[in-house]
């Protein structure tokens, strides 16, 4: 006996319930006052597919007073827009076909006013159902978007299943399978027409549509062709369509049976073998009899799915047959029964619980989804289970394996890294070593960082750090020479003597670049110091000094005392109010003066630091500028200065202060200038002070 698990309809109902209206419908857009809904078929943004044909279908159960209408906009060629008659509505199937074209375009469908409230309970946009109204259970032929009108004298619709561009899928064959709920009155005749191997064009023989099943099935060949199902009338009613066990999205799918949701399937062994028909088994007093199960298959998974026959052996083994194909349709498996009868199990497995069916049967027996088709025998089901019982039916979830340690059912584990009863990676860290979390990348995780001080020069360098924390400096360590592009003060050479001239006084030219810095001070903008002392060498054209010029710079010396200095004017301004006994000249402008005393060239002031009147070029936030430049130094007496003579540089000192305490990020600063008289500590001098002793030493600081 076979049980039909989906019964299909074989009367004309009605086809649907559910309404909508242009103006409730959510898909109509806004459109103008005079034709307020417009349903969009396609955009010009749409590209290639707003070429193609755009069809809409509405089957209208209610009309509204009035003159409800509607009429097609599109963009033509040119760009210009074109507006097509107002067409009435009418009850029941309404169409309207925009042919295609072969440029990018707009195509709109657009209703009136009094069309704002037809109710309708069909629409259908190139074959697509609207979702505003349910998918309905039956449909038409001529209503249905998989069909296309024909003007064939014999065919009013056909139905394209291949075309030769479809190349190996052509081949197959092909089965269209339709089930009428009703006929019109005339006789409705369909048939396949293809092409052959050498292109011309055959057709099958008319057949009498029946209420019911209605299929035809053209066979595979081995080249490309089309294949196409033609129909004398479009009037034709029904609630199921599949080409190819595909149904139709004109009407909703047929009824049927999911293997994953039926009880006669039990769970299967493994991912491979996920359902299991058992047909018998070795305690139901079978005698090795012929097993058959017949299964109507309506849909098969994406990639198809496969079945294989398992069974016991005389010996109390296991057989595994070789897995096969299922097919859509009727799918019959046999199991002949052994020369030597035995008691024993079969079972059938199958690969997806996604196959879909609607007729079951084992050994001519309809099988119910509603129970399991044999008594439960339960018990562990997982071949790959050291626990398995070839016996069981139901999965009785006692299904175990081999721990680490090969004892069945153990509970020995492997660890994080892969080792059995390992006791896994240290806190923080992964099986190789290497941090969990290591957001800076410095190779110590986040929880082992130390913040502090890594500047070895700071009072509170911390040598454990290994996160950058603030540091705390002695005044030496914050100027100009803790910079980290720092570069120092350097020395030149002299050239020949030259006579005095339009912007120098007389004097030897000086022979080399040189750099002159400019201290950090009180008061004075520091971005401003940095930018003249110009350690990225972005002034001028030399490279890591600041004076790029010095045949324009020239050395005058004057035992006696008797030079003045200057500055940059149209008129040069020269200041006589003091008298130095060397000074550094150019452009009219004195950059360095001072005292000569035993091998050194003394500045005297800081840069520049004459009279107002004179100092005019800088503007600094400050009221003096200080050099690092102490003096110049120079090997013999100063009458040894000439042509060729090198100067050396004496620098400032830094404050007197230095770091206390332990290096560990604890240090702090203190003043080594215990008296305050700006000496340092460890420069002190002791001596006599009064210039009118005997013992008076000028250069006693204490």
């Amino acid at each position: 006996m076979f049980l039909l698990l989906a019964v299909f309809a074989v009367s004309s109902i009605n086809l649907f319930a559910q309404t909508s209206t242009p103006s409730t419908c959510s898909e109509f857009a806004s459109g103008p006052q005079a034709w307020p809904n417009i349903l969009n078929a396609a955009l010009i943004a749409d590209g290639v597919s707003s070429q193609a044909e755009q069809t809409i279908s509405i089957n209208v159960t209610s009309l509204p007073d009035g003159e409800p209408k509607w009429r097609v906009y599109k963009t033509v060629a040119n760009g210009s827009n074109y507006w097509g008659p107002a067409t009435a509505l009418v009850l029941g199937a309404n169409h309207f076909t925009v042919e295609a074209v072969d440029y990018d375009r707009a195509v709109k469908f657009q209703f009136n006013a009094d069309a704002a409230d037809v109710e309708f309970d069909v629409l259908t946009l190139n074959g697509v159902q609207s979702s505003c109204v349910p998918m309905p259970t039956t449909s038409s032929i001529d209503f249905c978007g998989d069909f296309v009108s024909s003007s064939s004298s014999w065919a009013s619709h056909i139905y394209e299943a291949v075309a030769p561009s479809d190349g190996a899928l052509s081949q197959a064959a092909q089965t269209l399978t339709i089930n009428v709920t009703s006929l019109p009155e005339s006789v409705v005749n369909w048939r396949f027409y293809r092409t052959t191997a050498n292109g011309s064009a055959n057709f099958g023989a008319a057949t009498q549509m029946t209420l019911g099943l209605n299929t035809i099935t053209v066979p595979a060949v081995d080249f490309d062709r089309a294949v196409k199902f033609q129909f004398s009338s479009g009037d034709v009613e029904f609630d199921a369509l599949s080409l190819n066990g595909a149904n139709s999205s004109c009407v909703q799918e047929p009824a049927s049976f999911v293997m994953s949701n039926c009880d006669a399937f039990s769970d299967g062994p493994n991912n491979t073998w996920t359902h299991v028909l058992t047909s018998c088994v070795v305690d139901d007093g079978n005698n090795g009899e012929a097993q058959t199960v017949t299964i109507s298959i309506t849909s098969l998974p994406a990639g198809g799915a496969n079945y294989r026959v398992v069974k016991s052996t005389a010996n109390g083994n296991w057989y595994n047959g070789n897995a096969q194909s299922l097919s859509l349709g009727t799918n019959t498996i046999n199991v002949p029964a052994p020369n030597n009868p035995f008691a024993r199990t079969v079972k059938f497995q199958f690969s997806s619980g996604d196959i879909q069916f609607d007729a079951l049967s084992v050994n001519g027996a309809e099988a119910s989804c509603d129970a399991p088709a044999v008594v439960d025998v339960p018990g562990c089901m997982d071949a790959d289970a050291c626990n398995y019982d070839g016996d069981a039916t139901v999965d009785d979830g006692s299904c175990t394996v081999d721990d680490c340690a090969g004892v069945c059912g153990g509970s020995a584990t492997v660890d994080a890294c892969g080792v059995c009863e390992g006791p896994g990676p240290a806190a923080g860290l992964d099986c190789d070593g290497n941090c969990l979390a290591d957001a800076d990348n410095d190779g110590v995780c986040d929880d082992d960082e130390v913040v502090g001080c890594q500047d070895a020069t700071a009072c509170n360098y911390n040598a454990g750090a290994t996160d950058a924390g603030d540091c705390v400096y002695t005044a030496a360590s914050s100027s100009i020479r803790a910079q980290a592009d720092y570069t120092p003060t350097t020395g030149f050479s002299v050239g020949a003597f030259q006579d005095a001239g339009t912007y120098t006084p007389a004097g030897y030219v000086l022979a080399d670049q040189f750099q002159i810095n400019l201290e950090y001070q009180d008061g004075i903008d520091q971005s401003a110091i940095d930018t003249w002392n110009d350690w990225a060498g972005v002034i001028g054209v030399g490279t890591g000094v600041n004076w790029h010029d010095p045949q324009n710079y020239v050395l005058s010396i004057d035992v006696d005392g008797g030079l003045a200095v200057g500055t940059y004017d149209a008129d040069p301004v020269y200041d006589d109010s003091e008298t130095f006994q060397w000074t550094i000249t150019g452009w009219n402008q004195t950059i360095l003066a001072g005292t000569i005393e035993d091998g050194r060239l003394v500045v005297s002031g800081g840069y520049r630091s004459f009279t107002a009147e004179v100092n005019t070029q800088e503007s600094f936030s400050g009221s003096s500028i200080q050099t690092e430049l102490v003096a110049l130094t120079f090997e013999g007496d100063v009458a040894s200065i000439g042509a060729g003579t090198v100067f050396g540089v004496e620098l400032r000192e830094d404050a007197c202060e230095a770091c206390s305490g332990a290096t560990d990020g604890s240090g702090t600063v203190v003043s080594t200038d215990s008296d305050g008289d700006g000496v340092c500590d460890g420069d002190e001098i002791v001596g006599c002070q009064d210039a009118t002793a005997c013992n008076y030493n000028a250069g006693a600081t204490d």
